[in-house]
Protein backbone atom coordinates (compact mmCIF):
# COMPACT_ATOMS: atom_id res chain seq x y z
CA UNK A 1 0.00 0.00 0.00
CA UNK A 2 1.59 3.26 -1.10
CA UNK A 3 1.80 6.29 1.59
CA UNK A 4 3.50 8.81 -1.46
CA UNK A 5 3.26 12.37 -0.24
CA UNK A 6 -0.17 13.37 -1.93
CA UNK A 7 -0.25 15.87 -4.64
CA UNK A 8 -1.03 19.30 -2.70
CA UNK A 9 0.48 22.52 -2.88
CA UNK A 10 2.00 21.84 0.44
CA UNK A 11 2.56 17.99 0.87
CA UNK A 12 1.85 16.51 4.22
CA UNK A 13 2.96 14.14 6.86
CA UNK A 14 0.28 11.61 7.96
CA UNK A 15 0.59 11.34 11.74
CA UNK A 16 -0.99 8.99 14.21
CA UNK A 17 -0.70 7.68 17.62
CA UNK A 18 -2.25 4.24 19.21
CA UNK A 19 -2.20 2.38 21.99
CA UNK A 20 -2.82 -1.39 20.92
CA UNK A 21 -4.01 -2.72 24.26
CA UNK A 22 -1.82 -5.50 26.06
CA UNK A 23 0.10 -6.83 22.42
CA UNK A 24 1.84 -9.61 24.28
CA UNK A 25 4.40 -12.12 23.64
CA UNK A 26 2.78 -15.20 24.48
CA UNK A 27 6.08 -17.48 23.20
CA UNK A 28 8.83 -15.63 25.35
CA UNK A 29 7.11 -13.05 27.78
CA UNK A 30 7.19 -12.65 31.74
CA UNK A 31 4.66 -9.40 31.62
CA UNK A 32 2.25 -11.82 29.67
CA UNK A 33 2.31 -14.38 32.36
CA UNK A 34 1.62 -11.59 34.86
CA UNK A 35 -0.91 -9.86 33.18
CA UNK A 36 -2.69 -13.37 32.49
CA UNK A 37 -1.97 -13.16 28.50
CA UNK A 38 -0.88 -16.99 28.51
CA UNK A 39 -2.25 -19.90 26.40
CA UNK A 40 -4.29 -20.72 28.94
CA UNK A 41 -6.19 -17.98 28.76
CA UNK A 42 -6.90 -18.32 25.30
CA UNK A 43 -3.48 -16.24 24.52
CA UNK A 44 -1.54 -18.35 22.13
CA UNK A 45 0.16 -17.97 18.83
CA UNK A 46 -2.78 -18.41 17.41
CA UNK A 47 -4.39 -15.62 18.60
CA UNK A 48 -1.67 -13.39 18.64
CA UNK A 49 -1.43 -13.82 14.86
CA UNK A 50 -5.34 -12.84 14.45
CA UNK A 51 -5.12 -10.11 16.51
CA UNK A 52 -2.09 -8.40 14.35
CA UNK A 53 -3.98 -9.21 11.53
CA UNK A 54 -6.35 -7.02 12.24
CA UNK A 55 -4.84 -3.95 14.02
CA UNK A 56 -2.83 -3.89 10.64
CA UNK A 57 -6.34 -3.88 9.15
CA UNK A 58 -6.80 -0.61 10.98
CA UNK A 59 -3.33 1.34 10.50
CA UNK A 60 -3.79 0.91 6.02
CA UNK A 61 -7.21 1.80 6.49
CA UNK A 62 -6.30 4.91 8.30
CA UNK A 63 -6.30 8.54 6.22
CA UNK A 64 -8.45 7.10 3.62
CA UNK A 65 -6.69 4.00 3.14
CA UNK A 66 -3.17 5.91 2.48
CA UNK A 67 -1.92 4.94 5.98
CA UNK A 68 0.52 7.25 8.42
CA UNK A 69 3.37 8.45 7.67
CA UNK A 70 4.81 8.43 10.98
CA UNK A 71 3.03 6.40 14.16
CA UNK A 72 3.25 5.76 17.43
CA UNK A 73 2.34 2.63 19.68
CA UNK A 74 2.28 2.51 22.97
CA UNK A 75 1.78 -1.69 24.84
CA UNK A 76 3.32 -3.75 22.69
CA UNK A 77 6.30 -5.61 24.60
CA UNK A 78 9.06 -6.22 21.75
CA UNK A 79 10.49 -5.73 18.36
CA UNK A 80 9.81 -8.91 17.18
CA UNK A 81 5.57 -7.99 17.73
CA UNK A 82 6.59 -4.87 15.99
CA UNK A 83 8.14 -6.20 13.39
CA UNK A 84 5.50 -8.57 12.84
CA UNK A 85 2.94 -6.23 12.95
CA UNK A 86 4.73 -4.15 10.20
CA UNK A 87 5.45 -7.26 7.61
CA UNK A 88 1.76 -7.59 8.54
CA UNK A 89 0.79 -3.93 6.67
CA UNK A 90 3.15 -5.48 3.71
CA UNK A 91 4.17 -1.77 3.79
CA UNK A 92 8.05 -2.05 2.62
CA UNK A 93 8.75 1.97 3.59
CA UNK A 94 8.22 1.41 7.51
CA UNK A 95 10.64 1.34 9.45
CA UNK A 96 10.61 0.55 13.37
CA UNK A 97 12.66 2.66 16.50
CA UNK A 98 12.77 0.94 19.40
CA UNK A 99 13.92 1.48 22.80
CA UNK A 100 17.17 0.09 22.95
CA UNK A 101 18.00 -0.02 26.55
CA UNK A 102 19.05 -3.68 27.32
CA UNK A 103 17.67 -2.92 31.12
CA UNK A 104 13.82 -2.81 30.62
CA UNK A 105 11.80 -5.66 30.58
CA UNK A 106 9.57 -4.65 27.68
CA UNK A 107 9.49 -1.78 24.98
CA UNK A 108 5.78 -0.41 25.32
CA UNK A 109 6.61 2.86 23.23
CA UNK A 110 7.46 1.91 19.72
CA UNK A 111 7.74 4.62 17.30
CA UNK A 112 7.44 3.99 13.25
CA UNK A 113 8.19 6.10 10.40
CA UNK A 114 8.01 5.82 6.41
CA UNK A 115 11.74 5.50 5.20
CA UNK A 116 10.23 7.63 1.95
CA UNK A 117 9.47 10.75 3.71
CA UNK A 118 11.77 10.84 6.75
CA UNK A 119 14.85 9.49 8.26
CA UNK A 120 16.39 9.54 11.56
CA UNK A 121 19.30 11.48 12.99
CA UNK A 122 20.90 11.13 16.49
CA UNK A 123 20.23 8.43 18.96
CA UNK A 124 16.93 7.09 20.51
CA UNK A 125 16.29 7.87 24.57
CA UNK A 126 14.19 6.07 26.72
CA UNK A 127 12.97 6.95 29.72
CA UNK A 128 10.67 4.59 32.38
CA UNK A 129 8.52 6.77 34.66
CA UNK A 130 6.62 3.55 36.48
CA UNK A 131 8.03 2.29 38.99
CA UNK A 132 5.68 -0.87 38.82
CA UNK A 133 6.93 -2.07 35.21
CA UNK A 134 10.52 -1.63 33.59
CA UNK A 135 9.18 -0.66 30.48
CA UNK A 136 9.96 2.70 28.00
CA UNK A 137 7.35 5.21 29.18
CA UNK A 138 8.69 8.05 27.49
CA UNK A 139 10.43 7.27 24.09
CA UNK A 140 12.43 10.09 21.80
CA UNK A 141 13.60 10.58 18.50
CA UNK A 142 14.74 12.94 16.14
CA UNK A 143 13.95 12.68 12.29
CA UNK A 144 14.94 14.77 9.44
CA UNK A 145 12.28 15.14 6.19
CA UNK A 146 13.86 14.18 2.80
CA UNK A 147 11.91 17.01 1.10
CA UNK A 148 12.90 19.95 2.65
CA UNK A 149 15.49 19.27 5.43
CA UNK A 150 13.40 20.09 8.53
CA UNK A 151 14.09 18.36 11.21
CA UNK A 152 11.40 17.09 14.03
CA UNK A 153 11.73 15.67 17.54
CA UNK A 154 9.20 13.11 18.39
CA UNK A 155 7.93 12.16 21.99
CA UNK A 156 6.45 8.37 21.96
CA UNK A 157 3.87 8.76 25.64
CA UNK A 158 2.60 5.66 27.83
CA UNK A 159 2.24 7.55 31.08
CA UNK A 160 1.28 5.42 34.17
CA UNK A 161 -2.17 4.92 34.26
CA UNK A 162 -4.51 5.64 36.94
CA UNK A 163 -4.73 2.28 38.34
CA UNK A 164 -0.86 2.19 39.02
CA UNK A 165 -1.66 4.44 41.64
CA UNK A 166 -1.79 8.53 42.06
CA UNK A 167 -1.78 11.32 40.37
CA UNK A 168 2.09 12.21 41.35
CA UNK A 169 3.36 9.15 38.78
CA UNK A 170 1.59 11.20 35.83
CA UNK A 171 2.65 14.56 37.34
CA UNK A 172 5.86 13.45 37.50
CA UNK A 173 6.17 12.52 33.97
CA UNK A 174 4.54 15.78 33.05
CA UNK A 175 7.55 17.62 34.69
CA UNK A 176 10.46 15.26 32.82
CA UNK A 177 8.70 15.62 29.94
CA UNK A 178 8.59 19.16 30.45
CA UNK A 179 12.44 18.92 30.85
CA UNK A 180 12.41 17.40 27.67
CA UNK A 181 10.92 20.61 26.33
CA UNK A 182 12.89 22.50 27.66
CA UNK A 183 16.25 21.13 26.68
CA UNK A 184 14.84 21.01 22.97
CA UNK A 185 13.63 24.40 22.60
CA UNK A 186 15.84 26.06 25.10
CA UNK A 187 19.85 26.49 25.65
CA UNK A 188 21.76 24.97 28.13
CA UNK A 189 22.82 27.46 30.91
CA UNK A 190 26.54 27.15 29.84
CA UNK A 191 25.70 27.83 26.23
CA UNK A 192 23.47 30.31 27.30
CA UNK A 193 26.22 32.50 29.19
CA UNK A 194 28.68 31.54 26.01
CA UNK A 195 26.58 34.07 24.06
CA UNK A 196 27.21 37.75 23.77
CA UNK A 197 24.48 40.68 23.05
CA UNK A 198 24.66 40.46 19.88
CA UNK A 199 21.73 40.05 16.83
CA UNK A 200 23.20 37.16 16.29
CA UNK A 201 22.78 35.89 19.99
CA UNK A 202 18.87 36.66 19.80
CA UNK A 203 18.60 34.37 16.47
CA UNK A 204 20.34 31.37 18.02
CA UNK A 205 17.65 31.95 21.25
CA UNK A 206 14.52 31.90 19.08
CA UNK A 207 16.15 29.06 16.51
CA UNK A 208 16.23 26.75 19.28
CA UNK A 209 12.53 28.46 20.38
CA UNK A 210 10.83 27.80 17.43
CA UNK A 211 11.96 24.25 17.11
CA UNK A 212 9.35 21.21 15.34
CA UNK A 213 8.65 19.59 18.84
CA UNK A 214 5.66 16.39 18.20
CA UNK A 215 4.39 14.44 21.90
CA UNK A 216 1.77 11.87 21.11
CA UNK A 217 0.81 9.44 23.38
CA UNK A 218 -1.70 7.78 25.81
CA UNK A 219 -1.24 10.01 28.76
CA UNK A 220 -3.79 8.97 31.05
CA UNK A 221 -5.00 12.15 31.58
CA UNK A 222 -7.25 14.30 29.79
CA UNK A 223 -6.34 17.89 28.53
CA UNK A 224 -8.05 19.80 30.81
CA UNK A 225 -5.94 17.95 33.89
CA UNK A 226 -3.27 19.47 35.57
CA UNK A 227 -0.23 17.58 34.48
CA UNK A 228 -0.72 18.84 30.69
CA UNK A 229 -2.10 22.07 31.47
CA UNK A 230 -0.10 23.68 34.43
CA UNK A 231 3.33 21.07 34.72
CA UNK A 232 3.45 20.45 30.73
CA UNK A 233 1.83 23.96 29.58
CA UNK A 234 -0.06 22.62 27.27
CA UNK A 235 -3.34 23.84 26.59
CA UNK A 236 -5.34 24.83 23.25
CA UNK A 237 -4.81 28.80 22.70
CA UNK A 238 -2.74 30.66 20.62
CA UNK A 239 -2.05 33.72 22.65
CA UNK A 240 1.01 32.43 24.30
CA UNK A 241 2.32 30.93 21.24
CA UNK A 242 5.49 33.85 20.17
CA UNK A 243 7.99 33.58 17.32
CA UNK A 244 10.21 35.04 19.39
CA UNK A 245 11.25 34.08 23.29
CA UNK A 246 9.80 36.33 25.44
CA UNK A 247 12.09 39.31 27.10
CA UNK A 248 14.41 39.10 24.08
CA UNK A 249 14.85 42.55 22.62
CA UNK A 250 17.66 45.12 22.39
CA UNK A 251 19.26 43.29 25.73
CA UNK A 252 19.36 39.72 26.57
CA UNK A 253 17.14 38.98 29.61
CA UNK A 254 19.57 37.72 32.80
CA UNK A 255 20.47 33.69 32.86
CA UNK A 256 17.79 33.68 35.45
CA UNK A 257 15.30 35.13 33.80
CA UNK A 258 15.99 33.46 30.62
CA UNK A 259 15.70 29.95 32.85
CA UNK A 260 12.38 30.96 34.11
CA UNK A 261 10.90 30.86 30.63
CA UNK A 262 8.46 28.28 30.13
CA UNK A 263 7.79 27.30 26.81
CA UNK A 264 3.98 27.17 26.04
CA UNK A 265 2.61 23.91 23.97
CA UNK A 266 -0.47 23.83 22.04
CA UNK A 267 -2.84 21.10 22.82
CA UNK A 268 -4.70 20.65 18.84
CA UNK A 269 -7.05 17.78 20.41
CA UNK A 270 -9.38 19.66 22.05
CA UNK A 271 -11.03 20.26 18.91
CA UNK A 272 -11.97 16.30 18.68
CA UNK A 273 -14.03 16.91 21.34
CA UNK A 274 -16.99 17.81 19.02
CA UNK A 275 -19.81 16.02 20.13
CA UNK A 276 -21.27 14.58 23.45
CA UNK A 277 -19.35 11.17 24.15
CA UNK A 278 -16.10 12.03 22.92
CA UNK A 279 -13.14 10.21 23.77
CA UNK A 280 -11.02 7.34 23.08
CA UNK A 281 -10.66 5.10 25.79
CA UNK A 282 -14.33 3.89 27.88
CA UNK A 283 -12.89 4.67 31.67
CA UNK A 284 -14.43 2.34 33.87
CA UNK A 285 -14.30 4.52 36.88
CA UNK A 286 -16.46 7.33 36.25
CA UNK A 287 -20.93 6.69 36.37
CA UNK A 288 -22.01 4.76 33.08
CA UNK A 289 -18.42 4.03 31.79
CA UNK A 290 -18.14 7.38 30.43
CA UNK A 291 -14.89 7.86 28.05
CA UNK A 292 -12.11 9.79 28.32
CA UNK A 293 -9.52 11.22 25.94
CA UNK A 294 -6.52 10.70 26.98
CA UNK A 295 -4.94 9.88 23.72
CA UNK A 296 -3.35 13.26 22.42
CA UNK A 297 -1.16 15.43 20.05
CA UNK A 298 0.84 18.48 21.65
CA UNK A 299 2.81 20.35 19.27
CA UNK A 300 5.66 23.01 19.99
CA UNK A 301 4.92 26.62 18.75
CA UNK A 302 6.96 26.14 16.05
CA UNK A 303 5.42 23.37 14.87
CA UNK A 304 2.07 25.38 15.22
CA UNK A 305 2.89 28.40 13.39
CA UNK A 306 5.24 26.80 10.35
CA UNK A 307 8.49 28.71 11.24
CA UNK A 308 10.70 25.30 10.88
CA UNK A 309 9.46 23.88 7.82
CA UNK A 310 6.47 22.07 9.48
CA UNK A 311 2.86 23.36 10.35
CA UNK A 312 0.30 21.50 11.98
CA UNK A 313 -2.69 20.95 9.00
CA UNK A 314 -5.82 23.28 9.48
CA UNK A 315 -8.65 21.13 7.87
CA UNK A 316 -10.89 24.05 7.55
CA UNK A 317 -8.28 26.55 6.31
CA UNK A 318 -10.49 28.26 3.46
CA UNK A 319 -13.01 25.93 3.18
CA UNK A 320 -15.79 27.95 5.73
CA UNK A 321 -16.28 24.68 7.94
CA UNK A 322 -14.15 24.06 11.22
CA UNK A 323 -13.06 20.45 11.14
CA UNK A 324 -10.89 18.80 13.91
CA UNK A 325 -6.94 19.34 13.92
CA UNK A 326 -6.91 16.06 15.48
CA UNK A 327 -9.11 13.38 14.58
CA UNK A 328 -10.21 9.75 16.58
CA UNK A 329 -9.71 7.04 14.14
CA UNK A 330 -13.13 4.78 14.40
CA UNK A 331 -13.37 1.72 11.89
CA UNK A 332 -16.15 -0.29 12.01
CA UNK A 333 -13.76 -3.35 13.21
CA UNK A 334 -13.14 -1.63 16.16
CA UNK A 335 -16.19 -0.43 17.58
CA UNK A 336 -19.29 -2.57 19.64
CA UNK A 337 -22.79 -2.40 19.44
CA UNK A 338 -22.16 0.70 21.67
CA UNK A 339 -20.19 2.70 19.68
CA UNK A 340 -17.29 2.38 22.08
CA UNK A 341 -14.12 0.63 21.44
CA UNK A 342 -14.00 -2.78 21.81
CA UNK A 343 -11.20 -4.58 23.18
CA UNK A 344 -9.81 -7.73 21.08
CA UNK A 345 -11.46 -11.15 22.26
CA UNK A 346 -9.57 -14.39 21.60
CA UNK A 347 -12.53 -16.25 22.31
CA UNK A 348 -14.93 -14.73 19.17
CA UNK A 349 -11.86 -13.16 17.53
CA UNK A 350 -13.88 -9.42 17.56
CA UNK A 351 -12.55 -6.44 18.32
CA UNK A 352 -9.33 -4.56 18.02
CA UNK A 353 -7.85 -2.73 21.02
CA UNK A 354 -9.70 -0.83 23.59
CA UNK A 355 -8.43 2.64 22.42
CA UNK A 356 -9.57 4.44 19.24
CA UNK A 357 -6.19 5.62 17.49
CA UNK A 358 -5.96 9.80 17.30
CA UNK A 359 -4.86 11.15 13.57
CA UNK A 360 -3.44 14.69 12.45
CA UNK A 361 -1.39 15.93 9.54
CA UNK A 362 1.71 18.29 8.84
CA UNK A 363 2.48 20.29 5.85
CA UNK A 364 5.68 21.08 4.50
CA UNK A 365 6.69 24.59 4.69
CA UNK A 366 10.41 26.67 3.89
CA UNK A 367 11.95 25.78 5.91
Amino acid sequence: MSSELPNLSNPRLNVAFWNVQNLFDPDISQLATEFDYTAVSGWDRRATQSRIARLSQVICGMFDGQGPDLLGLAEIENQRLADRLMQETAREDLQIVTPNDESLDACNTVLIYSSRHLEPTGSVQTWNINPHHSVCDILEATFRVKANGAEITVLINDWPGRNDGPDGLRHAAAAHCSRIVDRHLKLSRSEYLQLGHTDSAALRLNQHWNRNLLLMGDFSDEPWDVSLRDILSADYSDRPMTSSVPGVGDRMPSWKSYAAIRPALFNPTWTALNGPDTGTVICSSRTGGAPALYDQMIISGGLRQGLSGLRLVSPDRGSGRRQPLVRIHRPDIMKGSDGAPLAYECETGAGVSNHFPVLTSLELTDA
